[in-house]
């Protein structure tokens, strides 16, 4: 991380270096994220929020630590601005799908996670949590 910060106070308004950074500390910000280590990750998304603010990837990431932190409006928000920036991105759907369930809002939960399915059938589709977020929409009367 150090030397692309280096190399971009060299050259500030190289778009290439921006991205070399960002994908360094994104890197960095999901080894403390796996760790647990929330505060220290947060930090790592929000300096690549601050050079690439439109970054859909680091916004699902930060979104996925709000989540793990239990921030879920905060992790909502920032979604919501992903995906009104990068609707057709299938991480954005599922993890959009997963914390709308965390907030008992199934039938969007299930829209979202079909979403992405569809939207990445290239991968397995998220089956489970398909079938849990259904079960639960049609236990509380929202499946037909």
């Amino acid at each position: 991380v150090r030397a692309y910060e280096k190399v971009l106070s060299l050259e500030p308004a190289s778009a290439e270096n921006k991205m070399n950074l960002a994908s360094a500390l994104l890197n960095r910000g999901a080894e403390l994220h796996e760790d647990k280590q929330y505060g220290a990750a947060a930090e790592y998304y929000d300096r690549v929020l601050e050079i690439l603010p439109d970054n859909w990837i680091a916004m699902n990431n930060r979104a996925t630590l709000a989540m793990d932190m239990g921030d879920l409006e905060y992790a909502r928000r920032i979604l919501e601005r992903a995906l009104e920036m990068n609707p057709l991105a299938p991480n954005l759907h599922y993890n959009m799908g997963l914390l709308q369930e965390r907030l008992g809002n199934y039938a969007e939960a299930f829209e979202h996670l079909k979403e992405a399915s569809e939207l990445n059938p290239n991968v397995p589709p998220p089956s489970d949590d398909l079938e849990r977020v259904y079960l639960k929409l049609k236990s509380s009367g929202g499946a037909k």
